[in-house]
C-alpha cells in the first residue's frame, strides 16, 4: 500500500487563498487507486450532463462548433489513463475543491497537443483541489495556463514539462515535483517556448536535482512567488543552451545554487536578466560557468552562504542589487574542473578550464562579503587566455576587500570601507576618505600635494603633461589636460620656423572643474613621451614650445630641454601662465616657412591624446 502524505501548503496572494500541497515518502509507487474518497463515475461535468470519463466529456466538447468549453470536477477521481487535449480544441479543467489522481505510475496526466489550449483551474473557494499525477502531469505541445490550481508530478516525471512555442502561464498555483531518492526530474521542464511563473509556488525536495530547467531555447519569466528546492544540493533554476530566465519579483531559494548553467555549453549564449527579486542559496547563489550575459539590475537580492556569484565565463553586468555572503565566509580559491572554485566573495572571477573570454562591468549596487571581488586563475591558464578577462568598476558601495591576481587599473568608481590595491585604481585616481574618519574612501583624481618639488607622469597613455607650480597658491586645485580644439596640426600657424609636433591645452581648474586663470606664477611643466617621439625630437637641432591663442597663431616662444631618464622621456620648460602650449623641432638657420605644420608626429596620435587628466604628486 503506497503511504501517501498531504500537507497544507499556504501561499499568500491579494486573494490570500490556500493551496494543498503533497509530499510523497514511498519509494515504491504513488498514489492508491481511491476508495471511498473516489468515485467511480459521473465526476466530469460539461454543461448539463455528467460523464464517467474525462474523454466523454472532451469529445462532447470537441462535437460543438467552438470546441470550447469547460469540465469541472465534481468528486474526487483516481484513473489510469493519460487523456490527451486535440488541436483545435480549448478546454478548461476545473478542479472545484476535488482531487483528480492517475495512479498508473507509469502514465502521464494529459498530453497537449499543438494546436491546443489547456487551463488548469480551482473554483472552490477553499481551492483545496489538486492533480496528482502518475508520471508527468502535464506534457505541453500547445497553449497552457495553470491557474489557481496545484498540481503534483509523479515518480518518474515532472509535474508540467512544456516543448510548445506558445505561451505557458502559471498563476497562483502550486507546482510541485515528486519527492524521491532516485527520481531525477525537476518539478517544471521548459523545452523552448516562453513560461510566465506568477504569484506562485513551485516546490521540490530532492537531492541533487533540479527544480526547474530549462533548455533549447526557452524563456521563463519569474514575476512573482518563489521556487523552493529545498533538497540537498539542489539547484533552483538550471539554465541551458540559447536559454534565457528573466526574474521581476519573487524569491529564488536552494541548498546549492539558486541559478545555474552548464560550463560544457561554449558555442552559445545563456542571458539572465535579473532585474527584482531575491536569490538564496545556502552555498553560491548564482553559478555561471558557460558562455552568456547575467544582466542585475537594482531590485536584486543575490544572498550566498558562502558566494554571491561566481564568473567562470560570460559577461556579467551590474547596474545595482545587494549582494551579501555569510559573515562566517572564509576566503579561498582552489582549482576546480567541475564546480565552483572561490568561497567568501560576492563577486567572483575565476576563467573555467574552457579558457572562455569574462567580460565584467560593476556601475552599482551593495556588497558585503570577506572579499567583495576577487579575480583569481586558480586553473593557471596561460597569459594569453587570462588576457581574455576584464573588469571596470565605475561604482557601488563595497564593504570588504578587493583582491586580484591579474587585472589592474579596472576601479574608477564606487565607495569602500576597505580602499583597493593602488594597482586596482586607474592611473591619475586613488582612494580618498569621504572625510576624516568617516572610514568610507571614494576614487577620486589626486590632488597635487602642493610642498612637493616632482611630481609623476598621470597616466600610463599616449602623452602625459606634469606640471609643479612649487607653490601652495592653489591648494584645492589640480591640473588638466586636453586635445586642443584645434586638432588638425595644419590649423596652427607659426612665424618663426620649425615643426610643430604636438598641441595641448594645459589648464589649472577647481575641484568642479572650472578654469581657474594662472598668471605670473612660476611653473614647471614636464611633457611625457614615447621611445619614439623622443627619437624624434633628438633628430633636431633645438627644442621649443610656441604659446598659441585661441585661433591657432603664434604669441610666444620658449626654449624647452629634452631629456631621458631610465626610460622616462619628456619635453621640460618654464613658464608663468597656462593655455595652449605647441611642442616645436628647430634645425639651426632655419627660417619662418609656410610649410605644412605637423612633420613630427601624425594628426592621429594627437587624436589619441586622452580627453582630460589630473595630475598626481610623486611618492
Amino acid at each position: 500500500m503506497d503511504l501517501i502524505n498531504v500537507e497544507e501548503n499556504m501561499i499568500k496572494n491579494k486573494m490570500a487563498y490556500a493551496l494543498s500541497a503533497i509530499a510523497v515518502v514511498s519509494c515504491v509507487g504513488v498514489f492508491g487507486t481511491g476508495g471511498d474518497a473516489f468515485a467511480d463515475e459521473g465526476c466530469f461535468s460539461y454543461g448539463e450532463t455528467s460523464y464517467s470519463k474525462f474523454s466523454d466529456a472532451r469529445n462532447a466538447i470537441e462535437a460543438t462548433e467552438t470546441k470550447t468549453g469547460t469540465i469541472v470536477l465534481t468528486c474526487s477521481k483516481s484513473v489510469t489513463s493519460k487523456y490527451s487535449i486535440n488541436a483545435g480544441t480549448d478546454i478548461t479543467f476545473d478542479l472545484n475543491g476535488f482531487t483528480y489522481s492517475v495512479s498508473d505510475n507509469n502514465k502521464d496526466g494529459f498530453g497537449v497537443k499543438p494546436g491546443a489550449t489547456f487551463t488548469v483551474t480551482d473554483s472552490s473557494s477553499s481551492k483545496s483541489g489538486f492533480f496528482r499525477a502518475g508520471r508527468t502531469g502535464i506534457i505541453n505541445e500547445g497553449q497552457l495556463s495553470v491557474l489557481n490550481a496545484s498540481i503534483i508530478a509523479g515518480e518518474n516525471g515532472s509535474a508540467i514539462a512544456t516543448k510548445s512555442d506558445r505561451p505557458v502561464l502559471i498563476k497562483d498555483s502550486l507546482v510541485s515535483g515528486y519527492t524521491s531518492f532516485t527520481s531525477t526530474y525537476p518539478a517544471l521542464d521548459i523545452y523552448g517556448g516562453d513560461v510566465t511563473v506568477d504569484n506562485s509556488e513551485i516546490m521540490l525536495s530532492r537531492p541533487n536535482t533540479s527544480l526547474i530547467q530549462v533548455a533549447d531555447g526557452g524563456n521563463l519569466v519569474m514575476e512573482s512567488g518563489s521556487l523552493k528546492a529545498n533538497g540537498s544540493k539542489m539547484v533552483g533554476v538550471a539554465v541551458f543552451g540559447e536559454s534565457t530566465f528573466t526574474m521581476n519579483g519573487g524569491e529564488i531559494s536552494a541548498k546549492s545554487f539558486g541559478l545555474s548553467g552548464n560550463g560544457t555549453e561554449v558555442e552559445w549564449g545563456t542571458t539572465f536578466n535579473l532585474n527584482a527579486g531575491t536569490i538564496k542559496s545556502d552555498t553560491l547563489a548564482i553559478y555561471h560557468p558557460q558562455v552568456g550575459t547575467v544582466n542585475i539590475g537594482d531590485g536584486m537580492k543575490i544572498q550566498g552562504g558562502y558566494g554571491g556569484i561566481e564568473m567562470r565565463a560570460g559577461t556579467l553586468n551590474v547596474e545595482g542589487g545587494e549582494f551579501s555572503v555569510n559573515d562566517d565566509a572564509e576566503y579561498s580559491v582552489v582549482a576546480n574542473g567541475n564546480g565552483p572554485t572561490t568561497t567568501g566573495a560576492a563577486v567572483a572571477v575565476a576563467q573555467h578550464t574552457t579558457k572562455q573570454p569574462i567580460n565584467v562591468t560593476i556601475s552599482g549596487g551593495t556588497f558585503t562579503a570577506p572579499v567583495v571581488f576577487s579575480e583569481a586563475n586558480p586553473q593557471n591558464n596561460s597569459e594569453e587566455d587570462i588576457a581574455k578577462v576584464t573588469a571596470s568598476v565605475t561604482g557601488g558601495i563595497f564593504t570588504g576587500e578587493i583582491l586580484s591576481e591579474d587585472l589592474v587599473d579596472f576601479v574608477t568608481g564606487g565607495q569602500y570601507a576597505i580602499p583597493p590595491a593602488e594597482e586596482d585604481i586607474i592611473p591619475g585616481h586613488e582612494a580618498e576618505e569621504t572625510y576624516e574618519g568617516s572610514g568610507i574612501y571614494e576614487i577620486v583624481p589626486i590632488n597635487i600635494d602642493w610642498k612637493d618639488d616632482y611630481l609623476e607622469k598621470l597616466y600610463d597613455g599616449e602623452y602625459a603633461v606634469v606640471v609643479d607650480f612649487q607653490s601652495e597658491l592653489f591648494a584645492d586645485h589640480r591640473a588638466s589636460l586636453k586635445t586642443s580644439e584645434l586638432s588638425d596640426l595644419s590649423d596652427f600657424k607659426l612665424t618663426n620656423g620649425g615643426d610643430l609636433l604636438m598641441a595641448l591645452d594645459i589648464d589649472m581648474v577647481d575641484r568642479d572643474d572650472v578654469r581657474i586663470e594662472v598668471k605670473n606664477n612660476k611653473i614647471h611643466v614636464y611633457i611625457d613621451l614615447s621611445e619614439e617621439d623622443y627619437n624624434k625630437l633628438s633628430a633636431y637641432d633645438k627644442i621649443q614650445i610656441v604659446y598659441l591663442d585661441e585661433n591657432g597663431n603664434e604669441t610666444e616662444r620658449l626654449d624647452a630641454e629634452l631629456f631621458n631618464d631610465n626610460d622616462w622621456y619628456w619635453v621640460e620648460f618654464e613658464t608663468t601662465h597656462l593655455s595652449t602650449y605647441g611642442v616645436v623641432g628647430v634645425n639651426e638657420g632655419e627660417e619662418a616657412s609656410d610649410k605644412e605644420n605637423g612633420a613630427g608626429i601624425s594628426t592621429t596620435q594627437v587624436d589619441r591624446l586622452p580627453q582630460e587628466v589630473t595630475i598626481s604628486s610623486y611618492g
